[in-house]
């Protein structure tokens, strides 16, 4: 695979201190960065349910697993347009 094709890793942005809500988000799992969307905030603390694009599961995650999702288009990182 030539270089054109390999993504640089994303930046460093801030986390928020809570996630809300359908925002899109990557998840660490199974040693990598999946790509989902919060769908429950739980009471329980900084816990999420959320939606794994890949496999369709609904999974748990702590604050502490979870980053802002961005985009790589054009050979650079953006944030995903809402909806």
């Amino acid at each position: 695979m030539d270089s054109l094709h390999i993504r640089p890793p994303p930046p460093d942005i801030p986390v928020p201190h809570q996630f809300k809500m359908f925002d899109n988000v990557d998840a660490l799992y199974k040693g990598g960065w999946w790509k989902g969307i919060i769908t429950r905030v739980l009471p329980r603390g900084s816990r999420y349910k959320v939606h794994l694009d890949n496999n369709g599961k609904v999974m748990e995650f702590k604050h502490s697993d979870l980053r802002l999702h961005l985009d790589w288009i054009d050979r650079k990182w953006t944030k995903p347009s809402p909806g």
